[in-house]
């Protein structure tokens, strides 16, 4: 799998088409309730909301990676 590197460009798309969280560098949607998906997700797992992602600066985005 190929990683990019994320841009407030390529969040604002991901959220425009109904993603919520990155989760290991995985887009993931959720369907229903919000946290009941978090707490089911390994404790272990990396997990971004990405409209707290807006709010980063474009350096600390770049570290992020998106799996394509």
């Amino acid at each position: 799998m190929e990683e990019l590197a994320l841009t407030k460009d390529i969040v604002k798309d991901l959220i425009t088409r109904g993603y919520h969280l990155l989760v290991n560098g995985v887009r993931q949607k959720i369907d229903g309730d919000f946290w009941e998906f978090i707490v089911r997700v390994d404790e272990d797992a990396c997990v971004l909301v990405l409209e707290d992602l807006l709010l980063w600066k474009d350096r600390e985005l770049q570290l992020v990676g998106l799996v394509a």
